[in-house]
């Protein structure tokens, strides 16, 4: 017995151990910089504007720049912690990027957890964990004010609660709310929420009246979060169902007919080699799936083929939703743990234990310190800019100028700024700028996963081949002279 528990204690040290590593290299990527580049991330700046208005007493008017769009809605209430301790503390974005980020580092644990509740080995449940730590799908977004982790979180869970096997009608209430909070953190999760309803009715007691009460309860927890939100836009004269639908119709950027490619294509560039092991060790699972359909393996294997559905049918068949990178990284948690399943079924080879796992997590280490590189070395046009007005301190860029969807380039006197932020429209010709180039550094659009939200393939191959470049010039006089009227000035000057 003691022996036991001084193994289990090893293995929580382990645990804590990957745990504090993740959180180390995601918050060396968020002070590398990348808040604000994508217009996506502008739903924080919704928060920070509510709070101000909370701080002034203005609690309608807040409550309804929260709700203005009812997208992400979960997303902009947990945002206003890390927007109250901005106001209250005078930071950076870097607080409420290191906030998201524990996120991040949850769902590797509860990716840990799962595989504990599903009865595997404690040293299965490790090959989960650094797999998962290993991921750079499940990392780089950590960077970003995204709501994509928070919502994982949610979801990983009430997948985790549903398969402890604790059941009352609290426990399933409790999971119908967490569920729904998946959802409406990040509406493009909606397939790991119904996954873990699923799992929830079907997992436990035979018994049909027990089947009809968790269903009830599941229900009304789903449910229940619902009629509040729709309660509160009512009262600020929002209408919830067609709002979810306006939005609902915007989802069309990109390809659908890729819906049941672009998971793999941006898993290859993303990962690259260490999908690939990822793609062989699932195989193995599956094949130990027809002798073996344990507990581990219907999660694991079912929620990978569920989600992988959810996102092919709506976009590739039903035209509906267009699957992007942040959609189909569902995938990822899932795959992990099939993965993890056939790496622990290869100890059991002739040379298995000594011999191939120590091989195969020494190339998935390997490759997962080259893909942290790649990210690593991203350089975000805020932080250039930063750069530039510490090595010239009379130019000032304003903010306004800054913002998404600001004009290719920005002149101020004979100082040009050009690809200064996220790139959305490049078709417009520019002119030939001639002067002295300053500073020039590859844009993060050229990161390859990047490519995969909202761009088709077209657009992409596009991007490839034009190379942006982050350029800071000084314009020739005589140049600048002779087309002043189509080099036209932008304010840069607060």
């Amino acid at each position: 017995m003691i022996t036991r528990a001084k193994d289990f204690f090893n293995e929580y040290y382990y645990v804590i151990s990957v745990l504090f590593i993740s959180g180390i290299l995601r918050w060396i990527l968020i002070l590398r910089g990348g808040q604000f580049y994508f217009p996506d991330e502008s739903r924080y700046g919704i928060a920070q504007d509510a709070m101000v208005l909370f701080l002034e007493g203005k609690v309608k008017t807040a409550i309804i720049t929260l709700v203005g769009e009812l997208a992400h809605i979960g997303f902009k209430v947990t945002a206003l912690i890390p927007a109250l301790f901005e106001n209250l503390l005078e930071t950076t974005l870097i607080l409420p990027a290191v906030f998201f980020s524990f996120f991040s580092i949850f769902n590797l644990l509860l990716i840990w957890k799962i595989s504990i509740a599903t009865d595997a080995p404690i040293k299965l449940a490790n090959y989960a964990l650094f797999l998962g730590a290993c991921s750079q799908v499940l990392l780089y977004y950590s960077r970003h004010l995204f709501p994509f982790d928070q919502a994982m979180f949610f979801g990983l869970l009430a997948l985790y609660i549903s398969l402890k096997g604790k059941y009352s009608p609290k426990i399933f209430f409790l999971i119908g709310i967490l569920s729904f909070l998946c959802l409406v953190t990040y509406n493009g999760y909606w397939i790991i929420a119904v996954f873990v309803l699923f799992v929830s009715v079907f997992n436990g007691s035979k018994e049909r009246n027990w089947f009809w009460l968790r269903s009830a309860f599941l229900g009304l927890g789903y449910l229940a979060p619902i009629a509040i939100l729709i309660m509160v836009s009512f009262l600020v004269h929002k209408d919830f169902i067609s709002d979810y639908g306006i939005y609902l119709q915007k989802i069309v950027l990109g390809s659908f007919s890729e819906g049941w490619s672009l998971p793999f294509e941006y898993f290859w560039h993303a990962e690259h080699w260490f999908i690939v092991i990822l793609g062989v060790l699932l195989l193995v699972s599956l094949n130990h799936f027809r002798e073996n359909k344990n507990k581990f393996l219907m999660v694991s294997l079912g929620g990978f083929l569920f989600i992988y559905l959810g996102l092919v049918i709506p976009s590739t068949i039903m035209r509906t939703f267009v699957v992007y990178a942040r959609t189909a990284r569902q995938l990822m948690p899932f795959l992990v743990l099939s993965a993890a399943y056939g790496l622990y079924s290869i100890r059991s080879w002739k040379y298995g234990r000594y011999w191939f796992v120590p091989m195969i997590l020494t190339i998935v280490f390997a490759q997962a310190f080259l893909n942290y590189q790649r990210s690593y070395n991203i350089e975000y046009p805020r932080k250039l800019i930063r750069d530039i007005q510490h090595q010239y301190p009379d130019i000032e860029i304003s903010s306004k100028m800054r913002r998404f969807y600001s004009p290719l380039y920005c002149r101020h006197n004979d100082f040009l700024l050009l690809n200064y932020h996220y790139i959305y429209n490049w078709t417009k010709p520019l002119p030939g700028f001639q002067g002295k180039v300053l500073m020039r550094v590859s844009h993060p659009i050229n990161y390859l996963p990047y490519q995969y939200e909202e761009f088709t393939p077209v657009e992409r191959q596009e991007i490839r081949e034009k190379n942006f470049e982050f350029t800071f010039y000084k314009l020739d006089h005589n140049y600048l002279a002779a087309h002043k009227k189509e080099i036209k000035r932008c304010n840069l000057r607060r």
